[in-house]
């Protein structure tokens, strides 16, 4: 039998957390303006993700 995860501990858990210190932690990034910016290494361009 699989254990789930209960949907209450998945609440909390992405309400105590901050998606942007989360993903700066791993890869840079980078602010214009009110606008955060990732940049793309695994591509051939030079292109951003915007957060």
């Amino acid at each position: 039998m699989i254990a789930r995860i209960p949907k209450t501990l998945i609440e909390t858990l992405i309400s105590r957390t901050n998606i942007v210190d989360l993903i700066n932690q791993r890869i840079p990034l980078k602010k214009k303006a009110q606008i955060l910016l990732l940049v793309v290494h695994f591509t051939q361009k030079n292109t951003h993700l915007l957060l």
